[in-house]
């Protein structure tokens, strides 16, 4: 999977930080190495987080479990909703894309049935008045298909489908999305 999402950031155009374990993508995009489009994606994770201080658990190597760096121009903090909102719709698109219905539980879910397919973490940074850098975390369960089970509600695209998906295929599909949608915050096409 490295090979084949650096040759896709080169053809694209976004840095990209592969590792194959951090304790949060989060903390580590919030490098300035890391601009706008920056992606760090980590096979295991020891410390992922989620909303209210929960725990993001993933199975290594079976999930995606990133980061994307976004800097909205102009987007006021108090519009910031529509900045979670871009991103949870690309990650409800990707899903839709392999013919699995989703839903958003507003802001920060995505929801095949009654079972959770992905959680969503955004960080802002503020300067004055307006969001000038945004860290959206994402856990996507792809191949998983045995969860801890003290988690409520696991289900993954494998178990949505019987059949295990290419997860670089995933990934550039949500990239795909987030692009058009951002441009759509950004108040282009």
């Amino acid at each position: 999977m490295r090979r084949r999402l650096e040759e896709f950031a080169s053809r694209t155009g976004f840095a990209l930080g592969f590792f194959d374990e951090l304790a949060s993508t989060n903390d580590e995009a919030r490098d300035a190495r890391y601009m706008n489009g920056a992606v760090v994606i980590a096979e295991r994770q020891s410390r992922g987080r989620g909303q209210r201080g929960n725990s993001w658990s993933s199975a290594e190597g079976m999930n995606l479990t990133f980061s994307a760096v976004l800097c909205p121009a102009g987007l006021r903090a108090e519009s910031q909703f529509y900045l979670s909102k871009a991103v949870a719709l690309s990650v409800s698109d990707t899903v839709d894309s392999f013919g699995i219905e989703s839903r958003i539980k507003w802001p920060n879910d995505i929801y095949v049935g009654d079972g959770k397919v992905a959680g969503i973490l955004i960080e802002n940074d503020l300067m004055g008045a307006c969001i000038s850098r945004s860290i959206a975390g994402i856990g996507l369960n792809v191949n998983q298909t045995a969860f801890d089970p003290a988690l409520p509600n696991p289900t993954s695209l494998a178990l949505q489908k019987g059949a295990e998906f290419d997860r670089s295929e995933v990934f550039e599909r949500f990239y795909g999305f987030l692009t058009v949608r951002c441009k759509q915050l950004d108040g282009g096409d």
